[in-house]
C-alpha cells in the first residue's frame, strides 16, 4: 500500500523531541506510512529520540505489534547501548 503523504515526507525532519516521521508513525501504528518509510533508501529506522527511543521501541511500548514485526522484517543491525 503506497501512501502519497509518506512519499512527500522528508523522513529526517525532527520534530521538538527529535522524533522523526519514522518514529511519530510507528508509535500510532500507522502501519502504511510505517511500511512506506521503512522501504525508502537512506531512512534511518533506528535513530533515537532524545530520550534514546526508537521507531522499534516506541511500537513495542504502544503495543503496536504488526508495526514491530515490520520494522524488525528489515535485516539491519539494531544499535545497543550499555
Amino acid at each position: 500500500m503506497k501512501i502519497p503523504l509518506a512519499q512527500e515526507v522528508n523522513p529526517d525532519k525532527l520534530d521538538n523531541s527529535d522524533r522523526t516521521p519514522l518514529t511519530n508513525a510507528a508509535g500510532r501504528g500507522h502501519e502504511g506510512v510505517v511500511q512506506n518509510l521503512h522501504e525508502r533508501e537512506g531512512v534511518h529506522p533506528h535513530r533515537p529520540t532524545n530520550f534514546g527511543l526508537t521507531p522499534l521501541s516506541i511500537a513495542a511500548m504502544f503495543g503496536q505489534v504488526r508495526v514491530v514485526a515490520l520494522l524488525r522484517s528489515r535485516k539491519i543491525a539494531i544499535p545497543c547501548t550499555i
